[in-house]
């Protein structure tokens, strides 16, 4: 049976399921609402959106459940993940991305949302990105008019400031950066992208080749959970997940590949973004790896 502090208790008499149980946070919640409306799209759009994991479809039927993937993960991104996820890692982030400096290549930029948190030593940013989605949700915000000043956050006059050095974005994946020159990044940066690339190590080979000797590598990640039943229950989930996701893996050891990509330095911590049940299905690590002089 489920331990005391995952069960949820169901009244069936009254139709209803207790939100909230004792003790658990809002953060907690605003989690479990993000993952439920994941898992709910993924229902609702029937066991054939993640078929090409299990069984060969005709190419032409891939391609468009593949393409309809990556439509979906952009719309719920928008929606979900930047309301409830980003509110969580806040603070993992400001710490990880404050390292930052010279240029900067992103590896998955999306529609920009790190730009709120890159200091004032960033000169240049550019991006890759591979969902043909998220880049026309990035080129919306991009052309989009700069709003007065007066009456923003703090947090929204620095990302203003820093969407202007902002000079375009790639449309291809991490596996293959042969658009951008070896040895000419000061930072790369990766935030929750190395769990849906097709190839870690590739990707990570490339990201090393482009930066320049002494240049680092930030990364914030989830990682495959290393205590049962979070292991276990992450396995169960993997194919589904990929389908929300478009194409993250939840059970990928992102830390060790990092480590063993060649960096003269990694200085990697294990964290968890919440506390309770979520907090341990979903363990990241967040640092910083070093290219070694040549």
């Amino acid at each position: 049976p489920p331990s005391p502090d995952i069960r949820v208790r169901v009244h069936t008499c009254k139709g209803s399921v207790r939100k909230r149980k004792e003790g658990r946070t809002a953060e907690e919640d605003n989690m479990r609402k993000f993952i439920t409306a994941a898992f709910a799209v993924s229902a609702l759009t029937g066991a054939a959106l993640f078929a090409p994991d299990y069984v060969p479809l005709p190419r032409p039927v891939e391609a468009a459940l593949v393409e309809f993937r990556s439509f979906a993960f952009a719309r719920l991104y928008g929606t979900f993940f930047l309301k409830y996820y980003e509110k969580e890692a806040r603070a993992y982030k400001e710490e990880v991305l404050s390292k930052a400096k010279g240029k900067v290549l992103e590896i998955g930029i999306g529609p920009g949302a790190n730009f709120d948190y890159y200091p004032d030593e960033v000169e240049e940013i550019y991006g890759i990105e591979p969902n043909p989605y998220m880049v026309e949700e990035l080129n919306k915000i991009m052309d989009t008019k700069m709003h007065e000043h007066e009456g923003l956050s703090d947090r929204a006059k620095h990302g203003q400031v820093t969407r202007g050095k902002f000079k375009g974005a790639i449309q291809t994946g991490a596996e293959d950066l042969s658009q951008v020159e070896s040895n000419s990044m000061d930072t790369v940066v990766s935030t929750l992208v190395l769990c849906s690339v097709g190839d870690v190590e590739k990707s990570l080979a490339e990201i090393k080749r482009v930066l320049r000797p002494g240049g680092q590598f930030l990364f914030v990640e989830h990682v495959k959970a290393k205590e049962s039943p979070y292991n276990k229950i992450q396995k169960c989930i993997e194919n589904p997940w990929k389908t929300i996701g478009d194409g993250c893996h939840l059970t990928r050891d992102t830390g060790s590949l990092i480590k063993q990509a060649g960096f003269a330095n990694a200085d990697i911590t294990d964290f968890n973004i919440s506390e309770g049940f979520f907090g341990g299905l979903l363990p990241h690590i967040r640092g910083v790896a070093v290219k070694g002089e040549e």
